[in-house]
């Protein structure tokens, strides 16, 4: 039978005006069936609210002394305002509720059976069993309801996330115990899952042993919570009870195949659920897949009509995934009118980006292809020349009239516009000019260094003596003009200030070719000082002395702190390695004060200066002539602008020039940045009472040190 109609103050009807409600009354009594209560009557009879036109005629026709006072409006009363009907459908006959109710879900069931009395005293019933094998059946692969389980609660075990005890719907993830039929929250499950120890191990083993099936007899399951394997406490009691209840060996044998033939039941059920839980996740997320590929088509066709069509096609020629992703587009459920005005803005402004960012690599891909057709004008220009010499290394390379307007402007023509090896080809007799004005700019970088610390009196700044520089990349010392144009260190920049410059560098280090020239150098003040101290003590002013004068004037010096008696041998430098006697000891140890500190420098007498330079040009020409030398000497191509090692040069030559047999001055040249053979200390003179000295004697030996009859004589 269908379930009993409640009376009408318990079911919530939605609440209307008073004047309406008096006008409903009259009309109910007067048994008004047609005309203008057919507008306000659903096809069950249930009476709802009229139109907007209908209530204004109702208020007309409504006698004044029918009209009640105007109640108290609270704020229950708004909300059963809302609250739809439901005496049609509680006057339904029953088997149209049941076929309703076999065509719902499992989960639909639940929900229905909490929103009143009725539905759940009647679907909480016996009455119900075919509604919810119905349902069930509509969930493919379900297994079927353990006897154990009814079937409100079995549905309730695996569509919800509710604790079995307390009805509380768990905020995270719980484990369900299919094989104890159990889902326990944090809280119930204490008492309830006991660890399953010795004892119960025991009882559970001697009941095993009844039979030679070696099977369990009790339901065990690993607990996250409690930590270790757990069985169901009742389940156990109840085990125990009944085992110590019975007394005969068939009793026993029989209780104990019926515990087995149980657990094996409720292990495959749960290997079913398992397997179901598995295949429904794979269902769900085919079925959210579905939706969002259907959800990407539709926004893909609404961003069409608005004329995206281009940067769509990009998209999905190059299988981007910069709009499937979205976090607008990436969601798993169908795009609406009403939604797709909230999320257009920001869709638009992913295609906005990305259509920013592929006419950047567009531009690039062009600018790297016209760099290509530069660099093949000016190579070949410079290879029709003529060779290479040591003088090519100090002028601007490639590179560095690349960066030049000319060819900058040339380069930055319209996409549109082809451009051509005869594009370039008649600014070619600008690239002489075009040299000499960036040998001129890096000269005066050069003086404006030297400037900075001191100001030259009528000589040129760059050929000051003081005028030596210090890469601050490698620390190479006494780095001379014009030579350091040839630096390798000036030549392997890595950061660039815009695309321009980025595609040019990936176009040199491509072709292998240097890059363009960038300031690696410094002015050291302590060097400057201690420079100036030197040429001081000669007699020159460091503003007006120039390179040539103190290489010329072949003064040599001695430390008069340092070269005493008792020291027992004599230093002697050249101005230049005299700035690296910097000992502590000179300016602490044997510094009497401070007058003497300042002008601890002495000129060596003439004719112990002539033995010390003989012995200086000897060691510099074995420098030259060693094989170690020769080894870090670096060498580059006469006929293009690579630099390296022999070892690389002559591979070079071989593979790219076809020269199996490379001649220096004709294949190659040595570099202007090799390695100069250059003294690494002083020279040492001793007196001729040190010739029992093994130290001294093996100093003389080497042609470091010779011995003299004066030094230190009294």
């Amino acid at each position: 039978m269908p379930p009993k109609k409640r009376a009408r103050t318990s079911i919530a009807t939605p609440r209307r005006s008073s004047r309406v409600a008096a006008d409903l009354a009259a009309k109910s009594r007067a048994g008004e069936s047609s005309g203008a209560s057919s507008a306000r009557a659903g096809s069950d009879g249930v009476q709802c609210a009229p139109g907007l036109a209908q209530k204004a005629h109702d208020d007309a026709e409504t006698p004044v002394d029918l009209i009640p006072p105007e109640p108290t409006i609270s704020s229950d009363d708004i909300v059963s305002a809302f609250r739809p009907p439901r005496e049609g459908i509680l006057n339904m006959p029953l088997d149209i509720l049941i076929e309703i109710f076999g065509l719902l879900a499992p989960r639909d069931l639940l929900a229905l059976a909490r929103t009143s009395k009725d539905f759940c005293s009647y679907l909480m019933s016996r009455r119900s069993m075919s509604c919810w094998i119905s349902a069930r059946h509509t969930v493919p692969g379900l297994p079927s309801c353990p006897s154990e389980l009814s079937e409100p609660r079995y549905a309730s075990l695996v569509f919800t996330r509710e604790c079995c005890i307390c009805g509380r719907r768990t905020e995270r993830e719980v484990p369900t115990h299919w094989d104890l039929h159990v889902r326990y929250c944090p809280a119930c499950v204490v008492g309830r899952l006991v660890a399953f120890k010795r004892p119960m191990k025991d009882l559970c083993e001697k009941i095993e042993s009844m039979t030679s099936r070696n099977e369990p007899v009790l339901i065990t399951v690993w607990s996250t919570s409690v930590g270790s394997v757990c069985c169901q406490i009742d389940e156990y009691n109840a085990l125990a009870t009944r085992w110590k209840a019975l007394k005969k060996k068939e009793d026993k044998e029989h209780f104990a195949e019926e515990q087995m033939d149980l657990v094996s039941a409720r292990r495959n059920f749960a290997n079913g659920m398992y397997a179901w839980k598995i295949q429904e996740e794979k269902r769900k997320q085919a079925e959210a897949q579905a939706l969002r590929e259907r959800r990407y088509k539709q926004i893909v066709r609404m961003l069409k009509a608005e004329g995206w069509a281009e940067e769509l096609a990009r998209i999905e020629k190059r299988k981007d995934t910069i709009l499937l992703l979205h976090k607008h587009v990436h969601v798993d459920r169908s795009l609406t009118h009403r939604e797709w005005p909230l999320i257009r803005q920001s869709v638009a402004q992913v295609l906005e980006e990305y259509r920013a960012t592929w006419c950047k690599e567009d531009w690039l891909r062009v600018l790297a292809q016209r760099l290509d057709v530069l660099f093949e004008v000016l190579i070949t220009h410079e290879n029709q020349i003529g060779a290479r010499t040591p003088a090519s290394d100090l002028q601007a390379q490639t590179a560095d009239l690349c960066l030049f307007p000319i060819f900058r402007q040339a380069i930055y023509a319209s996409m549109d516009t082809n451009i051509t090896k005869g594009s370039f080809e008649s600014l070619l007799d600008k690239v002489p000019a075009l040299k000499a004005q960036w040998y001129a700019a890096r000269k005066r970088e050069f003086e404006q260094l030297v400037k900075k610390h001191i100001s030259a009196s009528g000589a040129d700044p760059l050929d000051l003596a003081v005028a030596s520089f210090q890469c601050i990349a490698c620390g190479l010392s006494d780095a001379r003009w014009p030579h350091l144009l040839s630096h390798r260190c000036a030549r392997e920049q890595k950061n660039t200030n815009g695309s321009y410059e980025t595609a040019l560098l990936d176009m040199c280090e491509s072709r292998g070719l240097p890059a363009p020239w960038a300031q690696t150098f410094m002015l050291s003040p302590n060097r400057l000082q201690f420079e100036c101290t030197i040429i001081r003590a000669i007699g020159f002013e460091p503003n007006a002395a120039t390179l040539q004068q103190m290489e010329e004037c072949g003064v040599r010096f001695f430390c008069q702190i340092c070269s005493t008696a008792a020291i027992g041998y004599q230093e002697v430098y050249t101005w230049k390695t005299a700035v690296g006697h910097t000992r502590p000891r000179c300016d602490t140890v044997f510094g009497p004060s401070s007058d003497a500190v300042v002008n601890k420098w002495c000129i060596l007498d003439p004719w112990h200066a002539v033995m010390v330079r003989e012995l200086e040009d000897a060691i510099l020409q074995a420098r030259v002539n060693s094989i170690s030398s020769r080894k870090s000497t670096i060498f580059g191509c006469t006929r293009c602008q690579y630099s390296g090692h022999f070892s690389s040069m002559s591979s070079h030559c071989k593979k790219v020039h076809g020269i199996a047999s490379p001649q220096e001055d004709v294949d190659y040249y040595v570099h202007l940045d090799s390695p100069k053979a250059a003294l690494d200390g002083p020279i040492t003179i001793y007196p001729t009472y040190a010739k029992t000295d093994r130290v001294a004697v093996k100093d003389v030996k080497a042609g470091r040190a010779f011995f003299s009859p004066t030094l230190f004589a009294c």
